[in-house]
């Protein structure tokens, strides 16, 4: 386990110069950009934008770029199917999920109208679905029904933290 853990970590780590100056290319764009507009900026969306540029980026490069095209032909539509007791599997389920928490916390702090549960969801899905539909087609991953529903529940359990974070500053602030 420890193995397949540490290789999967190191294609995270491939990935991560790219995405940080993906990150701060973003953030230089949306700083000007706010200054032309404005005058002014705030720091907390110039991070926001920094780390949802570098995350897109990093996610892109996981699920899309990291394979030979052609590698990888398939399809699996039956839910749950990699859900099982082998320590790989567990791995992907694990991954997976993963994958798509920052989504859940990012995209709403970011995006107007994302804020909102269901839009957040819907999005988080059609976002995974796309993701699997061009695995499939250029063949550089199995379309699996079941990363769709890993990714998803990445997205709620991302948003459930963003909103649990957001409760416990609303109840400081309250206190204070």
């Amino acid at each position: 386990m420890t193995y397949y853990l540490m290789r999967d970590l190191e294609r995270v780590l491939e990935y991560l110069p790219v995405s940080l100056a993906a990150g701060a290319v973003a953030a230089v764009f949306f700083l000007s950009w706010e200054s032309l507009r404005r005058g002014r900026w705030k720091w907390k969306k110039v991070f926001r934008v920094f780390f949802l540029a570098a995350y897109l980026t990093g996610m892109v490069g996981l699920t899309l770029l990291n394979r030979e095209e052609g590698s990888r032909i398939g399809i699996s539509l039956i839910p749950f199917e990699t859900w099982s007791s082998n320590v790989r599997d567990v791995l992907f389920v694990i991954e997976n999920i993963l994958l798509f928490i920052p989504f859940g916390i990012l995209v709403p702090g970011l995006c107007r109208g994302m804020d909102r549960w269901p839009i957040l969801l819907r999005t988080a899905f059609l976002v995974t679905a796309g993701i699997e539909v061009i695995q499939l087609f250029t063949g550089r991953g199995y379309f699996q029904v079941d990363d769709i529903v890993n990714n998803f529940v990445g997205a709620a359990l991302g948003y459930g933290i963003l909103q649990g974070m957001r409760k416990i500053r609303a109840a400081k602030k309250e206190n204070s």
